[in-house]
């Protein structure tokens, strides 16, 4: 099994430090209701759980909520609403929406405010050190320009567009510094950690640490979007030397975001299509077909239309499988993948499957093979054949890839 490792920007056979497999990815930020970008992040990442669980590994799945940010507390405010029961609420929503699209729940859901203490506590002693300072009621820690460059693959002065000098850099002593820990704000939960103001954690410090509490480090893979290995995970990178935790990660891996023609669905445009919304129009086993017709790391195309046939044509499959399932029976994993290679035609299929997905999976070439099963299928049942075969690599493609779960 290879996968795409960010940090050395290549394909590299994948060899966990140890059992179980160390899986971290970053969870959302829980201010607003999930949108059609959190459904293509987390069906990757549970694309990769299933796949590394199919090939035998024993995974330990944690996924954060980010339940203390800026916007978290402005929100609060807005709805005249505890900032507590107002993250809650879009966790439990998230979770809803997440089950629906056939993700595995993962074993841990860390939150921020768990270890909001312990952040402030962190961020004392790297005060103490000398590695960070306090400026404007916050404590933030000294980059310099030649630190960053693990993900990027470029000294992060490079890839500005004008010079670092000419940034402006607030409270901050230089532009690449960043919070460890701020002042209260308006609206917001606040913490007394002793040795510090009274305030709140930051963002990069959260995860580093819920990351290396569990699973614990060094971390076998850290998953997320496109849009947080700068500064994000960069930041993740340089506290966790800055602490001393040693080796953090061994594969970085990051998804392409979903965008349509006019990528509006850009978080920085701020016009983001809710699942609700979409789930509306689209059940969500249709959209998650849809989703795993484009590469995990490529950044998706939407458009209605698009979507519009992509439900069709997975209701159309969905029918199929239903019908062959429901005559076959439940099966189990083992004796699902030995009853597959027992024939010739489904072997094969089956053989493509598992190449195409232990090629940093290839998910788009794992649905050309279903559309491949779906005909055979029809041909099986119109013929009156043994379908005993073909419903066992339809399970297959529902354990491995998360496809045709449906409600009970």
């Amino acid at each position: 099994m290879r996968l795409y490792n960010s940090a050395t920007r290549r394909k590299e056979r994948f060899q966990p430090v140890g059992d179980p497999v160390r899986l971290y990815a970053c969870g959302p930020t829980v201010y607003a209701p999930a949108h059609l970008g959190h459904a293509k992040s987390y069906v990757a990442v549970d694309v990769l759980r299933r796949w590394l669980e199919y090939r035998g590994h024993a995974v330990r799945h944690a996924q954060n909520f980010t339940d203390i940010a800026d916007e978290t507390a402005q929100v609060a405010v807005r709805d005249a609403v505890d900032e507590a029961e107002l993250t809650v609420r879009y966790e439990t929503e998230f979770l809803v929406q997440m089950d629906a699209l056939g993700n595995l729940r993962p074993h841990v859901l860390p939150r921020a405010s768990e270890v909001a203490e312990e952040i402030g506590v962190l961020a004392a002693r790297l005060l103490a050190e000398g590695s960070a300072y306090e400026s404007e009621g916050g404590i933030w820690l000294s980059v310099d320009p030649g630190q960053h460059g693990a993900l990027l693959g470029t000294e992060i002065s490079a890839a500005l567009c004008e010079p670092a000098s000419a940034v402006d850099s607030g409270p901050k002593r230089g532009p690449f510094d960043f919070m460890l820990w701020g002042p209260p704000l308006p609206g917001g939960r606040s913490w007394s950690p002793g040795g510090i103001p009274p305030g709140r954690p930051g963002w990069h410090l959260e995860c580093t640490l819920m990351a290396s509490r569990d699973p614990g480090l060094p971390l076998d893979i850290h998953f997320g979007g496109a849009d947080l290995a700068y500064p994000h995970h960069e930041s993740e990178l340089l506290l966790a030397d800055a602490l001393g935790m040693g080796e953090y990660c061994r594969t970085w891996m990051h998804n392409g975001l979903m965008e349509d023609a006019d990528g509006k669905l850009s978080k920085s445009r701020g016009e983001r299509l809710t699942l609700a919304t979409v789930f509306e129009e689209c059940p969500p086993a249709a959209l998650r077909f849809y989703l795993l017709q484009y590469h995990y790391r490529d950044f998706t195309p939407f458009s209605e239309a698009a979507l519009k046939q992509a439900c069709a044509e997975g209701e159309q499959l969905g029918w199929t499988a239903a019908e062959v399932l429901t005559s076959d029976g439940e099966g189990d994993s083992r004796g699902d993948t030995q009853l597959v290679n027992d024939e010739q035609v489904t072997a094969a299929l089956l053989a493509r499957v598992e190449a195409n997905m232990d090629d940093n999976l290839d998910t788009p070439q794992a649905m050309a093979v279903l559309r491949e099963l779906d005909a055979l299928a029809r041909e099986r049942i119109d013929s009156g054949s043994e379908i005993g075969a073909v419903a066992a690599l339809y399970r297959v493609f529902q354990r491995a890839l998360g496809v045709f779960q449906w409600p009970a």
